[in-house]
């Protein structure tokens, strides 16, 4: 055991916001699911990447609002906290070499978002 533990938030708007939002999320999915939503003659895939901003010393950095609007991309989208962000990719066809289309289209995304943030001196991890 390396010592470390994590804490659950004391910041009860926090836990309430995700309660919430996993909530709705779980309704959404099951609309879909009765629905019958999903398509039946084409299977999809896709995947987000998290990341934690850091600054040069590789401490948390809140300036997720402040590179969203450099990024000015759909694409991303902030996380519970201000030191977090996350980049959604486009669903693919499930389909051979699927995979290393999804790891393309992360490397350019993360370039993307390097570029834009540049100025702002943060990193991502």
């Amino acid at each position: 055991m390396s010592g470390k533990s994590i804490n659950s938030t004391l910041d009860v708007k926090a836990r309430k916001a995700f309660t919430y939002h996993l909530l709705k999320d779980i309704e959404t999915l099951d609309y879909m699911l009765k629905n019958k939503l999903f398509p039946k003659d084409e299977i999809r895939i896709g995947a987000e990447q998290e990341l934690a901003i850091v600054d040069k010393k590789m401490k948390p950095t809140c300036k997720s609002i402040e590179i969203l609007k450099q990024i000015d991309s759909d694409l991303f989208t902030t996380e519970l906290s201000q030191f977090n962000l996350e980049v959604n990719l486009e669903p693919l066809k499930l389909q051979a070499g699927v995979f290393d289309q999804i790891h393309e289209k992360l490397k350019e995304h993360l370039q993307h978002l390097k570029e834009k943030s540049k100025d702002l001196d943060v990193f991502f991890h």
